[in-house]
């Protein structure tokens, strides 16, 4: 039997030999490139890196960077509220420069062979510079500008800044304060406006209430205490007021001078009167500031003096009010009034004691008062200074100097002529003592 045989198509005919396969494939080699496929598929499919070398060296340096700016210093402006926000926008800038510069040192820092010893030295005091301009120098200037002119606007408007001030400085300051005048800084991180530095900017200063009001408390004192001042005592207050000034310097002496510190209505002295010692002040001349300081400072002194005495002398007036006859205002004043005034010689019995005025020598027109006492009852031209005093020629004073000693009041402000050791004689010791009254106290005016 004859046997069939049974063809079946072979789809993988053209591909047995290249030629056939180009010649088959209208110009395209099938079996290459299926071939070469196969073997790409073998070897994983290999493509070209995403990125250089160089493009991920870079990379890796912009993250360290990056993450060394994160951790740079920074203001904390927090601290500096009065500031404008001009300064702190312009500084944040600044300091986010450094920020950068700060990072990329410590890139290379890091980058650097390990044994580079003066290299990373060097570096790192590089990194440490700038560091300090953030941490330190920057906040350091801004403390100071922000203690300087922080309350500046709030014076300003309570009224308490004092009018004395330059007006160049003031518009200075207040242009300052509202960004008008725009601050500058250096790599080095020195802060400047107009080119100043921070510590070259004018000072404002507010009126001088503090002395003001010592003042006024020691002319109400002057008044209460009901008794004229002495010439020692007004010298302790000339040296007071000096170095109170002197003390306060140049804003002092100008507000003191001429703004009303002690709120009576108006100043010590007036402007009109010393417009070219002003000018000198606000020279920069150091000699013409001296001078002008030593003018101004005087004339306080002086014109306050002037004042003070007053107050006592109105103070002692109303503690002692004189009678409409003019006579001194006591139980004994009448007698004493009449008897000085005739010129006579007489005695005043007081308790055991008698207070005998005398004209001594005899016929001098001068006086002594005599404290009589057990011992020695009267007065004895044998020893004429044995408790006796020298009385004032003055008749007005003398009444007042036999008033103290008869009734004991030594606050009636007349000195006497003779030292207190003429008293020293005297054999009871609770002998009045009738002056001249002690040192006072320099502070005596103010309680």
């Amino acid at each position: 039997m004859a046997t069939t045989k049974t063809t079946q198509p072979n789809y993988f005919g053209n591909l047995r030999t290249p030629a056939a396969n180009f010649a088959n494939s209208s110009g395209i080699n099938t079996f290459d490139a299926v071939s070469k496929g196969a073997a790409a598929a073998q070897r994983g499919m290999r493509q070209k890196p995403q990125y250089t070398q160089d493009e991920l060296d870079k990379m890796r340096a912009d993250n360290v960077v990056a993450k060394n700016l994160d951790e740079s210093p920074q203001i904390s402006w927090g601290d500096y509220k009065n500031l404008p926000p001009e300064i702190s926008g312009l500084f944040n800038e600044k300091i986010a420069s450094l920020g950068s510069q700060i990072g990329y040192q410590k890139h290379i820092q890091q980058n650097m062979g390990k044994t580079d010893f003066q290299g990373r030295s060097q570096m790192a005091n590089q990194i440490s510079n700038m560091q300090g301009v953030i941490t330190s120098k920057i906040p350091k200037q801004l403390a100071t500008l922000n203690e300087m002119y922080g309350d500046f606007d709030g014076d300003y408007m309570d009224g308490i800044m004092s009018e004395m001030m330059d007006p160049k400085d003031q518009q200075l300051i207040s242009d300052i304060q509202h960004g008008k005048i725009k601050p500058k800084m250096d790599d080095g991180g020195n802060i400047t406006f107009n080119g100043m530095s921070i510590n070259d900017l004018p000072q404002y200063h507010n009126k001088d209430l503090k002395t003001g009001s010592m003042l006024t408390k020691n002319l109400v004192g002057a008044f209460d205490r009901g008794s004229k001042l002495t010439e020692n005592e007004l010298a302790l207050q000339r040296v007071n007021i000096t170095n109170t000034l002197n003390e306060g310097g140049t804003p002092s002496i100008l507000s003191v001078g001429f703004e009303d510190v002690m709120g009576m209505g108006g100043s010590l002295l007036k402007k009109k009167d010393y417009q070219s010692q002003i000018a000198d002040l606000r020279s920069g001349d150091p000699m013409k500031v001296r001078e002008a300081k030593q003018v101004i400072s005087n004339a306080i002194t002086d014109e306050y003096l002037a004042r003070l005495s007053k107050q006592a002398s109105d103070g002692y007036d109303a503690k002692n009010p004189a009678n409409p006859n003019g006579a001194t205002e006591s139980k004994f004043g009448q007698r004493i009034d009449d008897a000085v005034n005739s010129g006579k010689e007489f005695t005043i019995p007081v308790g055991k004691r008698n207070y005998q005025v005398v004209e001594y020598p005899p016929g001098s027109g001068e006086y002594k008062l005599f404290t009589g006492n057990s011992t020695y009852t009267d007065f004895d031209l044998g020893n004429a200074t044995r408790n006796t005093r020298t009385l004032s020629s003055d008749p007005a004073k003398r009444k007042q100097q036999i008033l103290e000693a008869v009734t004991g009041d030594i606050n009636q402000g007349f000195e006497w002529s003779t030292p207190e050791t003429d008293w020293s004689s005297a054999p009871e010791p609770n002998v009045p003592f009738i002056g001249p009254r002690q040192a006072a106290n320099p502070n005596i005016i103010t309680k």
